[in-house]
């Protein structure tokens, strides 16, 4: 009886995948720019909430308009 975890975390995977693939897909490489930059964003600058929520947009601007 419960939830099996790790067939639900495989299931969300394959399902998030393939959410992101359609988005791609419709909107070509500007989406996948927009969906990646803040997660680079959080890499490079690190959890201060602070600091985050300016740089990705100025990032993100600045990444669609060179790829």
């Amino acid at each position: 009886m419960g939830v099996d975890v790790t067939r639900l975390r495989r299931e969300r995977f394959v399902v998030s995948s393939l959410l992101t693939g359609v988005v791609v897909a419709a909107s070509g490489a500007i989406g996948f720019v927009g969906l990646m930059v803040p997660h680079l964003c959080r890499l490079h600058i690190g959890g201060d909430h602070r600091r985050l929520l300016r740089s990705p947009r100025c990032r993100r601007s600045a990444a669609a308009t060179s790829s």
